[in-house]
């Protein structure tokens, strides 16, 4: 009998064992596993950013600022090596180390120029920024209750690695109209994006579900969202905040 209670209670630990963090990772009760604690893998993720700021960036030998850029719309996509360790049964310590690319495109209000015998030629300045960061990133990650829907809160440190930019007028209209060297994109001559901030921190959320593909190794789809709590010019006002998919394929060590 005591042989009997002895080895319910090996299994039932067994058992309790391989659903640790959440995962029926346990072969069969005569096969104890010992579920992973640490994990690590990789991240890909994409989305979609809205950019509010106040840039009024300079035409070179130029001394007044040819436009104001209020608002862009950008593309941020990511790649990152990330690790995870599970504190608790339902609660990890996440870390990672990503390459974060961005392509945001800044539009100015239209403007009318006056001509003489001739309706208005109508232009917009427009201005599309390329960034590249090396992040770093903390988070807490929980899983909430008995479900394999994880939350995800952290926060990252991006610092700048590239920043270039291509500031243009186009016209706008009349259809037929041009520039008086023939064209409708006037490229303006820049320096460069020579005010990108060095670092910047971006808070970050995400609500992910947990999809175990084989013993010890997991692949997580996301929701993910995230905003600049410092602004991305050393000069000027420049906030975003992002919203997007990601995917994590994990293995455990």
């Amino acid at each position: 009998m005591k042989k009997h209670v002895l080895m319910v209670l090996i299994l039932a630990a067994s058992a309790a064992s391989g659903f640790a963090q959440g995962f029926d990772w346990q072969p069969s009760p005569r096969r104890p596993y010992k579920a992973p604690r640490n994990f690590i893998g990789l991240e890909l993720g994409i989305g979609r950013g809205s950019h509010t700021g106040s840039l009024p960036y300079l035409e070179v030998d130029v001394p007044n600022a040819c436009c104001t850029y209020e608002s862009g719309t950008s593309l941020p996509m990511r790649i990152a090596l990330v690790g995870e360790s599970w504190i608790a049964p339902t609660r990890a310590l996440g870390f990672d180390l990503s390459l974060q690319l961005q392509s945001v495109s800044f539009a100015a209000a239209q403007q009318e120029l006056p001509r003489v015998g001739r309706g208005p030629l109508v232009t917009r300045y427009e201005l599309d920024v390329k960034t590249s960061y090396l992040a770093i990133g903390a988070s807490v990650r929980q899983r909430l209750g008995s479900s394999m829907v994880v939350a995800s809160a952290g926060v990252r440190s991006a610092f700048l690695l590239s920043a270039s930019m291509t500031n243009r007028e186009v016209v706008i209209g009349p259809a037929e109209d041009t520039f008086a060297d023939g064209q409708r994109v006037l490229t303006l001559p820049t320096e460069g994006l020579a005010d990108a901030a060095s670092v910047f921190i971006e808070p970050n959320v995400s609500i992910g579900y947990d999809l175990p593909l084989s013993v010890g190794t997991y692949i997580e789809p996301s929701v993910n969202f995230g905003y600049s709590l410092s602004t991305l010019s050393s000069s000027h006002s420049w906030k975003y905040f992002w919203f997007g998919l990601g995917v994590r394929l994990m293995k455990g060590r």
